[in-house]
């Protein structure tokens, strides 16, 4: 009796196991579907890599009103422990829409998906082109459509604490020009790398790949600013955000100064730095670019 109970347990087993594979379950050996990398890697890892960030606040430009802090508030877990409950403060497009010209910069400290990734390495954490004032529009990178035309009421800039607005110093035609050819080159890339496999590279290389300001396959907010006017020989990137874990080493003097370890990237932060721009022209919550974000901001 016990060894036909063992019998028909056993039978009973490789009839399960043969049903599951014939249901399309998969035989040993057989490898699954491939994982990608999400923007939610992309944060955490950023998150992972924040206590590396440094930015270099000494000599401050003479055209940058605001002190940007050494340490981004939001880069290590110490810091973050102290938002002290700043408040919002908003765009306020109505007052400016008939003032701001085509090409102006706005460099935002909000929350939101921009300010999810890039607070570990900016105070700053966005900053966008303005495309057509009085049409209230925007020529910037945005996580779920990347580089595209952006109305104030698409853009989502959620829970701003600060911005301010600066222009190049430039001849408006030559700025307008850039801008139109920076929508027909680069509208339609990617925020962040897609189809990228987890198998392909460790996070790691996958968080460098996209703050390399050379790689074309993904363009977040500052790339596509630096990339917009570079080709008018307007060099952007302050060379100001440093990274220790992925320095892009460099023997030279830029502004004046030397540059041993900067971020293969190029901030939000370094830009406003930039001596190619003018003086702030409006600006609001610059205190807030040293207070970490409150948690309800994300």
């Amino acid at each position: 009796m016990r060894n036909s109970l063992i019998l028909y347990v056993l039978m009973c087993l490789l009839v399960f196991q043969g049903a599951g594979l014939a249901g399309g379950g998969s035989a040993k050996g057989e490898s699954s579907s491939p994982s990608y990398y999400t923007f939610e890697d992309l944060a955490e890892e950023m998150e992972r890599n924040g206590s590396s960030f440094t930015f270099d606040g000494t000599n401050k430009p003479q055209n940058a009103i605001a002190s940007l802090p050494s340490i981004p508030p939001d880069s290590n877990q110490w810091a973050r422990g102290f938002a002290n409950g700043i408040s919002e403060i908003s765009f306020p497009w109505i007052s400016f829409r008939d003032v701001l010209e085509r090409g102006d910069l706005v460099f935002l400290r909000t929350g939101g998906a921009a300010g999810k990734v890039v607070k570990f390495a900016s105070s700053f954490t966005h900053v966008a082109i303005i495309n057509n004032p009085p049409g209230e529009e925007t020529f910037e990178s945005l996580k779920n459509r990347g580089v595209d035309i952006y109305n104030s009421t698409e853009n989502n800039w959620e829970h701003i604490f600060t911005y301010s607005m600066k222009q190049l110093r430039l001849d408006y035609f030559r700025i307008s020009e850039a801008v139109d050819n920076a929508i027909y080159k680069y509208r339609g890339i990617p925020y962040f790398p897609k189809n990228i496999s987890t198998d392909a590279m460790s996070p790691y290389h996958y968080l460098r790949k996209w703050s390399d300001k050379d790689d074309f396959d993904s363009m977040y907010c500052s790339k596509l600013v630096y990339w917009t006017f570079y080709p008018l020989n307007v060099d952007l990137d302050s060379d100001r955000t440093m990274s220790q874990t992925m320095p892009n080493m460099t023997w030279e003097y830029k502004d004046g100064r030397p540059i041993y370890s900067a971020w293969i990237g190029v901030s939000p932060d370094d830009i406003y730095y930039s001596e190619q721009l003018s003086a702030d022209i409006f600006y609001d919550g610059l205190e807030n670019l040293s207070e970490p974000f409150p948690g309800w901001a994300f």
